[in-house]
């Protein structure tokens, strides 16, 4: 279960907005005009999480939530950031905290311990030994890598699986699901006839289901191919009961012609296959035998 944000993006200079109501009255009682280290809102806010993490408990769902402090906070808030997160933290000891972020210093000081990177800034994260890491991807990621834009194959989209793999990452952060919005959400878009938030993103950047009338939501081709990513990393994943992570790694990488890597997606519907055959017939020859 993943819990909003308490505080703005990229700064964490302000409130979320929150709707309550009020002696019958459904009114605002915070928003981007609140700050974010306000007593009154800090006040709020603990009190609101004592009651809400009592609810969890009572429900069984406590430990399986993930709490967020501020999406993509940037270095030069990061005193802000460690203040707001000192004024809640005592109440969410023992849960996870975990923030996208593209700046490792928020991690080397402690300040998020678990940090997800976006994939064009994952290595220094990868390669500091970070442990439980996920990542993600958003809006910027174009050149070389893979993402869910409606410009690219299927065997790019797909290719994420393998990456996920190679890192041994723990998770993936998949922006975005069904956000029907403009920029900052300004205003709603027809999903069907706007794809990209009236030109703020890539099209199929910010959802990738569509909406049905009963308020179900419909598969796009694009949440296909993810599945069919996870399904490779399951495969990649049994593989590794048989092999070494490193063997399974290095048939991969022979089949696919090239090293893995967050730039390297498959080049053609051949490739990716070949890749995912080779991990087939890995397991195949250790159930066989």
């Amino acid at each position: 279960l993943e819990i909003s944000h308490f505080f703005t993006q990229w700064g964490a200079a302000h409130a979320p907005k929150i709707m309550a109501t009020v002696d019958g009255e459904y009114k605002k009682l915070f928003g981007w005009e609140t700050d974010a280290a306000g007593e009154e809102y800090t006040v709020f806010l603990r009190t609101f999480l004592t009651e809400l993490i009592a609810h969890l408990k009572t429900r069984g769902d406590d430990k399986r939530c993930f709490f967020h402090i501020s999406d993509e906070p940037s270095t030069e808030y990061i005193d802000r950031f460690n203040k707001i997160k000192g004024n809640i933290e005592d109440l969410l000891e023992g849960y996870t905290i975990m923030d996208a972020l593209s700046d490792i210093d928020f991690y080397n000081i402690g300040a998020v311990t678990e940090p997800v990177p976006v994939t064009a800034h994952a290595m220094p994260f990868i390669e500091a030994g970070v442990k439980n890491l996920w990542v993600y991807y958003a809006c910027n990621e174009v050149i070389g890598y893979s993402n869910c834009y409606l410009s690219m194959p299927s065997w790019r989209t797909r290719s994420i699986g393998m990456q996920l793999y190679k890192y041994n990452l723990k998770g993936f952060l998949h922006w975005g699901f069904n956000y029907y919005n403009n920029r900052a959400s300004g205003d709603a878009i027809n999903p069907y006839l706007d794809l990209g938030g009236e030109d703020w993103v890539n099209a199929g950047d910010t959802f990738i289901v569509y909406p049905n009338n009963d308020g179900t939501p419909l598969e796009s081709i694009r949440i296909m191919t993810m599945e069919e990513a996870m399904q490779d990393v399951r495969a990649m994943q049994l593989a590794e009961k048989y092999y070494t992570h490193e063997e399974v790694v290095r048939v991969m990488e022979e089949a696919l012609g090239d090293e893995i890597t967050f730039t390297r997606c498959a080049h053609t519907a051949d490739e990716m296959l070949r890749v995912r055959e080779a991990v087939n017939e890995l397991i195949r020859r250790a159930t066989q035998k």
